[in-house]
């Protein structure tokens, strides 16, 4: 396990391994834009993308120098390889972390906790985990911001090939390109009243839909903790998919299709874990409970004038 002293989880559209399995992974060429993470793939907004130019936009993806695999690793992929190495654990820490009303696997704005494995969080505090759908989107919407984009790209028949080389051999994988399309949120914390619900939970005093007395145990046991010199990480970013959709560029597929594509993705994203695909329509969607998540970023609490405060600076990226 690793501490988010060298966090914020810079997931993964470039395919870098995380501690939930081998280190060795397929990665994107970086096209020539800059642009972060998610620039490294053609990101249209949702509103301004037409649908109509979808399969032109993914065949030309397939056909471009950043659908290759790279022949060698780069430094990042390296540095991230050796830094996440540590976290590897021979205890779910899905169930280890798992306590009454906290969800390791889920990543919300808030959430208060003290070491992750990939995308599986540590937590001491979540006001957003118990809480019906209804609720916990009306109070994530009081504390931050949502931003929606659009994500085209192709699993390549030389990225599959070796991603092929990787598993086992009789794990089934796709015999022809794979082209993957979804729709990414970015929620955006409001710092001022993410600490303001903070104090407000920890008087007893939070917003409609959370358990007051529960929150202000939670609250008052992180005070402790940071007063006792504890390090604690509050999630202020995340950026996270609800399914992804995956289809055969100019060919049909069949639900046997399901196991390979989602045997491939898999592979070439190895931190989600726990997949399922099943064929709806004209396309296999993937789907992770709780989510998929791609990156997430965290910023450190401190006390303050005896108040919980989030740190201005962020958390060191991979």
């Amino acid at each position: 396990m690793y501490s988010p002293n060298s966090l914020a989880f810079g997931l993964m559209l470039a395919g870098l391994a995380t501690g939930l399995s081998s280190c060795s992974t397929a990665k994107k060429g970086e096209p020539e834009s800059e642009g972060g993470l998610l620039g490294r793939l053609s990101i249209d907004s949702v509103t301004q993308q037409d649908e109509r130019e979808a399969y032109a936009e993914l065949k030309e993806i397939a056909n471009a120098p950043a659908s290759k695999l790279a022949s060698q690793p780069d430094e990042a992929l390296e540095l991230s390889a050796e830094v996440i190495a540590t976290a590897a654990s021979s205890v779910d820490p899905s169930s280890a972390w798992k306590r009454k009303g906290l969800e390791p696997r889920r990543i919300s704005i808030g959430d208060i906790f003290s070491e992750n494995i990939g995308p599986i969080l540590n937590k001491r505090v979540s006001l957003a985990d118990s809480l019906p759908p209804e609720d916990r989107q009306r109070l994530l919407n009081q504390i931050s911001t949502e931003t929606d984009a659009r994500v085209p790209m192709t699993l390549s028949q030389a990225e599959i090939a070796a991603l092929r080389e990787e598993a086992n051999p009789a794990t089934p994988f796709p015999t022809r390109s794979v082209a993957l399309d979804f729709k990414t949120k970015t929620r955006t914390a409001d710092v001022p009243k993410l600490e303001k619900l903070f104090a407000s939970a920890g008087a007893g005093d939070a917003p409609d839909g959370i358990v007051n007395a529960t929150a202000k145990s939670e609250m008052s046991d992180v005070r402790q903790r940071l007063e006792k010199g504890e390090r604690l990480f509050t999630i202020v970013a995340v950026t996270e998919s609800d399914k992804l959709e995956a289809t055969y560029p100019g060919a049909p597929l069949g639900s046997r299709d399901a196991e390979p594509i989602r045997n491939a993705v898999g592979l070439l994203y190895p931190h989600l874990d726990s997949l399922e695909a099943t064929k709806e329509g004209e396309a296999v969607e993937i789907t992770r409970d709780h989510g998929i998540y791609w990156e997430f970023d965290a910023r450190e609490l401190k006390l303050k004038d005896g108040k919980i405060v989030v740190d201005g600076e962020a958390v060191s990226n991979l």
